[in-house]
């Protein structure tokens, strides 16, 4: 007989630890099935060497200053049960950029720092700045902007596009949840929660997901590593179980699914939309002393390379249209870090390098990563004078292989469903194709689906 549980969850990233920790405070029988032997997914974790921990992905934390109860951070830890205060959660002691060919704006978790970059660098604009941030704090028509897109939304209040250019790239980066343009509502709340509300980031991610697995297992929840999902099983028109790779099948009342749309729709034999394009390729530099000692006085640097702004991943073997960059010592942490690790990043096609055979891809791979490093010596001159400890790359491919993701699609797929909700009754997504982005979107994610799916459905 198989076993059964209340809810399954796929994947133990951040959208499927809360939503599990969520449904466990409401004595749901809930267990969480992961493919592999961490958790994170994209944002995890690694070792290297003698037992050196290397994060992936980009773990900064929006809204950082929303510590209310009512929202945005502190409205998450509320619903988990969490003090904010044990995320350990650190803010930049420098301050970030951003660049377009056109300039250069600076931020940190201090508007006036953002204000007086574009007072001095825009100075018609400010007086439409002051307006747009404060009409951001006040309750907004969400159907309206839902209906309309960023680009909509910033011409009503500014002339020069390349403003417009620069205040639109850190939102698709922390946002962008579909190639081409995101919806007015969404680019307003997380313009808000980058720049009114700050960034903060953790110590190291594993400090955070060993957070979430011990607050969910606290509360009885079940996580199981290496248990692969092959197939979503159903009766009756709904759902019903899943069944791993092993054969095993286990029962359950519901799903949630942080795999992707697309990617769930297989599992249960069906096609919902493709998955996303949008990957990424990552060098991470681990230096031997802090990096602001060798000159790297940016705590996150967002480039966008081409004359205007599209966001959009690159077609082929072209080479890149934006970088992120993220100096993780760069916070005011309350124990220095013992590793000093800089992470340059370029969004790639994830198709693309999906079909390159072994030799090509190395040789890509080696390409790329010279480039990257190029681009940190271009922008901190001297850098790498000193040798650096170690450096690796992951690409598209490594983001196949630590997620469900069939591109490597790292904003999920073509396709989202904004209420979590799938075509077979009990089968739900969270995550990137519930459009929830990022550390913030992804716990968000699992906690809304949570309550309004399975706690309080209807609701």
């Amino acid at each position: 007989m198989a076993e059964r549980y209340d809810t399954i969850i796929i994947g133990a990233g951040f959208a499927g630890l809360s939503a599990g920790i969520r449904l466990a405070q409401f004595q749901k029988r809930v267990l969480i099935l992961e493919s592999h032997v961490l958790p994170g997914g994209l944002n995890s974790y690694y070792f290297r060497g003698k037992g050196q921990l290397y994060n992936s992905g980009l773990h900064t934390v929006t809204n950082f200053n929303a510590r209310n109860r009512r929202w945005g951070f502190g409205l998450i830890c509320r619903n988990l049960g969490i003090d904010a205060r044990d995320f350990r959660l650190a803010p930049p002691k420098h301050p970030s950029a951003l660049q377009t060919p056109a300039g250069e704006l600076l931020f940190g978790n201090d508007l006036e720092i953002l204000r007086g970059s574009v007072r001095d660098k825009f100075p018609a604009e400010i007086g439409a700045f002051d307006r747009f941030c404060e009409d951001l704090k006040k309750p907004q028509d969400a159907p309206t902007l839902q209906r309309a897109g960023s680009r909509e939304l910033l011409g009503e209040y500014f002339n020069d596009p390349h403003l417009i250019d620069l205040l639109e790239m850190p939102v698709y980066i922390y946002g962008g949840y579909r190639e081409g343009q995101i919806d007015a509502a969404t680019f307003g709340t997380v313009f808000r929660s980058i720049f009114l509300e700050g960034c903060g980031s953790p110590p190291d991610i594993k400090h955070v997901l060993d957070l979430l697995i011990a607050r969910f297992k606290s509360l009885g929840g079940e996580l199981k590593f290496r248990r692969r999902v092959a197939r979503i099983l159903s009766e009756d028109g709904r759902f019903r179980g899943v069944e791993l790779a092993d054969g095993t099948q286990i029962e359950a009342g519901a799903c949630l699914s942080s795999a992707g749309l697309a990617e769930t729709g297989l599992l249960a034999g069906e096609t919902w939309g493709r998955s996303g394009d949008l990957s990424v390729f990552e060098t991470v530099v681990a230096m031997n002393r802090p990096l602001d000692q060798l000159g790297v006085d940016r705590t996150l640097l967002m480039v966008s390379l081409e004359p205007e702004f599209h966001w959009r991943a690159p077609e082929g073997r072209q080479e890149y249209f934006h970088l992120t960059l993220a100096a993780s010592d760069n916070y005011a942490f309350a124990e220095a870090p013992s590793v000093h690790h800089l992470k340059i990043g370029c969004f790639q096609s994830g198709t693309h390098w999906l079909g390159l055979d072994a030799e090509t891809y190395q040789h890509e791979k080696n390409r790329l990563e010279e480039k990257m490093l190029g681009e940190l010596t271009a922008r901190f001159p001297g850098l790498l004078d000193e040798p650096a400890a170690h450096h690796e790359s992951l690409t598209p491919k490594t983001v196949v292989h630590y997620t469900s993701h069939l591109n490597g699609g790292i904003y999920g797929g073509s396709v989202k469903s904004f209420d979590g909700g799938t075509p077979l009754p009990g089968l739900f997504v969270i995550g990137n194709d519930q459009a929830g982005i990022g550390i913030m979107g992804a716990l968000t994610s699992g906690v809304i689906v949570a309550n309004y799916k399975i706690i309080l459905p209807g609701q």
